[in-house]
């Protein structure tokens, strides 16, 4: 399969599209909604907005939009897919709230099996795919059991089932995102960088799906690592 070029536009590229999963897991637990200091946003209204940046990023690329499937799992006391799969040019942003512990174990468990399950219902379709991402944004600490974490993100990763990204927002305690994943550093995200964030989010997923799924693709960096 060639690799599609830049220039096609969405009517160009048939209905028999690869797939690029992408799940995220974002942490809108109580700590989410606490007031950071004057003249703060909200870290939930700040990702609130970060999605919606998402949700234009991606909309606006013909090829993305119809290559990138997402998946939002919220963990806020509890972890619960908001819906179903859905294409890049279909997902509406949603409006997430705060309240709740921070059920980070489950959360990236969940966001593994789910996945892997969509990638193998996928392929069993007869439909190529990319490696799945499985993108964490927490502010805060695991309130549950996580010591089978490490081993999952290992096996998923060494299997070539997904690739794990973890990301650090004010008040979230690196060394466990660290642990979760040691083969390359947690991303740490400053008050600043909310916006950058998810443009790097779409921007990366915008490359991907522009290459053969098989293809090693040079990522643009993300500037601020914990």
């Amino acid at each position: 399969m060639p690799i599609v070029s830049e220039l096609m536009t969405e009517d160009d590229l048939g209905t028999a599209d690869p797939r690029c999963q992408l799940v995220l897991l974002l942490d809108t637990s109580t700590s989410m909604g606490i007031n950071r200091g004057p003249n703060l946003p909200l870290a939930i209204d700040e990702l609130n907005r970060g999605l919606q940046t998402l949700h234009t990023e991606l909309g606006e690329d013909p090829v993305a939009r119809r290559r990138v499937e997402l998946l939002v799992v919220p963990f806020g006391g509890s972890v619960s897919p908001l819906g179903s799969w859905q294409m890049a040019r279909d997902w509406v942003a949603p409006t997430l709230t705060a309240g709740g512990g921070t059920p980070m174990g489950e959360a990236v468990l969940t966001g593994l099996r789910l996945a892997t399950e969509r990638r193998r219902q996928c392929q069993a379709d007869g439909t190529l795919t990319y490696r799945p991402w499985v993108f964490l944004l927490t502010d805060g600490e695991p309130t549950d059991d996580v010591t089978s974490v490490p081993s999952a993100i290992a096996e998923a990763q060494e299997k070539k089932r997904a690739i794990f990204w973890s990301v650090a927002a004010k008040g979230a305690d690196v060394r466990v995102l660290q642990e979760f994943d040691p083969t390359k550093p947690a991303l740490r995200l400053d008050e600043a960088n909310w916006s950058s964030l998810f443009e790097w989010l779409s921007a990366s997923m915008t490359q991907i799906t522009k290459a053969q799924p098989d293809q090693q693709v040079p990522l643009d960096p993300w500037l601020i690592t914990a």
